[in-house]
């Protein structure tokens, strides 16, 4: 069983397994009770101050669903923020330990937990009430940059514009 507090999205990232598989949520403020758990099905908005996750999967024989031994492993993700996997592995105790039969991808939507790099990036443009524009003094010479500039735009010929042809 794992247990979370705050907000999360779930998300099925791995299914290899004979059995269907499902989670069971308790202690969420609205999505609590069982969930089916096939590759990409997502659970969006988990949220509680006491959740507990149970992943099972179900006997084809009994026509039971069985707790299936989970390990759990955090890791923090620039681009998403702290991240939760929890990875099962079914029919206890007779299971091969692979812990593959349903890998559960759980990310935090909670602002502390969430990576300041992750949604929209933030407008940086300064707004021109707050920009300072320089005065041009009549006095200062040009840069020879500037000077350049203005003589080779001088020096250009213009183009002469060819008439179009009638169609």
């Amino acid at each position: 069983m794992a247990k979370l507090s705050g907000k999360w999205t779930l998300r099925a990232v791995g299914n290899d397994a004979g059995w269907q598989q499902r989670i069971f949520i308790s202690g969420s403020d609205a999505h609590d009770g069982p969930h089916p758990m096939v590759l990409g099905t997502t659970i969006p908005h988990v949220e509680g101050n006491a959740i507990n996750i149970i992943a099972q999967a179900l006997n084809p024989d009994l026509n039971v669903w069985i707790d299936s031994l989970i390990q759990e492993a955090m890791n923090w993700d620039n681009s998403t923020g702290l991240q939760v996997t929890l990875s099962a592995d079914d029919n206890p105790p007779y299971g091969d330990l692979d812990f593959n039969d349903l890998v559960v991808l759980c990310t935090a939507e909670d602002e502390p937990l969430a990576s300041p790099l992750a949604g929209p990036r933030p407008d940086l443009t300064i707004p021109e009430r707050f920009f300072k524009w320089r005065r041009v003094n009549p006095e200062q010479k040009p840069t020879p940059r500037k000077e350049k500039e203005k003589a080779k735009s001088k020096a250009r010929p213009k183009k002469p514009v060819r008439p179009r042809r009638p169609r």
